[in-house]
């Protein structure tokens, strides 16, 4: 981890994240960390997820819910099970060599750093709650 210039609100973000695999938004963050920090502010929080996506420790993930964008502070290779109402997202391991999943015409030349899934559809609780009827 680099060296950041050490603050309670950084530190206390750093340490939701670390302690947290459920992909929080922004507002997630900002919720429970001003429960212990009640100083911080949202921008404060922009400025670190940032920071630290800048630096490879977090990644961005898109989501369909209202909420926007997710965070997730797994920085190992794995890819996601995203519900596409209520947006949940789970971290799953796909057993597949990612890299020849793509033959060259399918590249179209670029060069390939890292191949990564989401895949879409209805969480067990979104189906129960009648978001979609099993067949």
């Amino acid at each position: 981890m680099k060296k950041y210039h050490k603050t309670a609100q950084r530190a206390a973000i750093i340490q939701y994240l670390k302690s947290n695999r459920h992909h929080p938004s922004i507002t997630d963050i900002y919720n429970n960390v001003s429960k212990k920090l009640s100083t911080i502010s949202m921008t404060t929080v922009y400025n670190t997820v940032d920071l630290l996506k800048k630096d490879g420790l977090i990644s961005e993930l898109p989501s369909r819910s209202d909420e926007g964008k997710r965070y997730d502070p797994n920085p190992s290779p794995h890819d996601h099970l995203i519900c596409s109402i209520c947006g949940t997202i789970v971290d799953i391991e796909i057993d597949v060599d990612h890299s020849s999943l793509l033959n060259e015409e399918q590249q179209k030349g670029f060069d390939i750093d890292e191949v990564s899934f989401n895949v879409l559809g209805v969480c067990p609780n979104c189906k129960k709650k009648g978001g979609r009827f099993d067949n």
